[in-house]
């Protein structure tokens, strides 16, 4: 991807992709008073996938160091070196993700640590104590106080479709287990 996709004309997921990438980009990059998570909510077909990417060759080009994550396998697979959210953070899925097996002075947590920004595809399928130990993983790693280590965040998905999926759980647990309230506390919507 160049520096011409931002200056050429497109179509329309593209220039949708260009739009966001652009207020995503001087948000994050410029305004260290917002919160360090941005949210980019669509349905299915909407060019979310289409759009981490232009962020992802945009930033990479820029120097920055992005790491692309998502809940599901598949989803993952659609993303350049995109991994899942609980292999990268090291999440025990059999205890809902309240933990992480991640070792701070291993390879693998300082490539973490080197990170600039997470690109989160489905987030609406991450639990929210997923979302909070990865939170806690950040700080961890980067000794900092800072929410997700100070890095920024862009969380993608489609509140539409599929949520969580809570072992036994009710839709009102399952609701209550969704990343939305603590994506509305801290989080900028584009």
């Amino acid at each position: 991807m160049s520096e011409d996709f931002l200056n050429r004309g497109y179509g329309q997921e593209e220039s949708e992709a260009r739009a966001y990438y652009k207020n995503f980009v001087i948000a994050a990059s410029t305004d260290f008073t917002l919160p360090p998570m941005f949210v980019l909510d669509g349905p299915g077909g909407a060019g979310k996938t289409y759009t981490y990417n232009v962020i992802l060759h945009m930033l990479t080009a820029m120097n920055k160091n992005v790491q692309c994550t998502a809940w599901t396998v598949t989803a993952s697979t659609l993303l350049q070196n995109g991994r899942t959210s609980a292999s990268l953070f090291k999440l025990n899925i059999g205890n809902d993700s309240k933990t992480s097996n991640h070792s701070k002075g291993s390879d693998e947590a300082k490539k973490l640590k080197e990170v600039d920004v997470i690109l989160w595809d489905e987030c609406s399928m991450i639990s929210k104590t997923a979302l909070e130990t990865a939170d806690f993983v950040l700080r961890e790693l980067t000794d900092s106080r800072s929410a997700f280590g100070g890095k920024r965040n862009l969380l993608g998905g489609d509140f539409r479709q599929i949520l969580p999926v809570i072992r036994h759980g009710t839709k009102t647990t399952t609701v209550s287990r969704t990343v939305i309230p603590g994506i509305n506390s801290r989080s900028s919507r584009f």
